[in-house]
């Protein structure tokens, strides 16, 4: 799996639907540093999520 892909595809879902990173937050009811993580993820983030579901890296 690579990084690239989920966190490019989050963004152009966001800007396509006119949703900012904050508003996702909210809707998610977690802080906008933790959507920023999400389209900003750190490899070791990113190798524990696909560990953790089984996932090729």
């Amino acid at each position: 799996m690579k990084d690239t892909n989920f966190k490019t595809e989050l963004k152009a879902l966001l800007k396509s639907k006119g949703i900012t990173q904050g508003e996702l937050a909210e809707m998610l009811g977690v802080s906008q540093a933790a959507v920023s993580q999400f389209t900003n993820p750190a490899l070791s983030t990113i190798q524990d999520i696909c560990k953790a579901l089984h996932v090729p890296f």
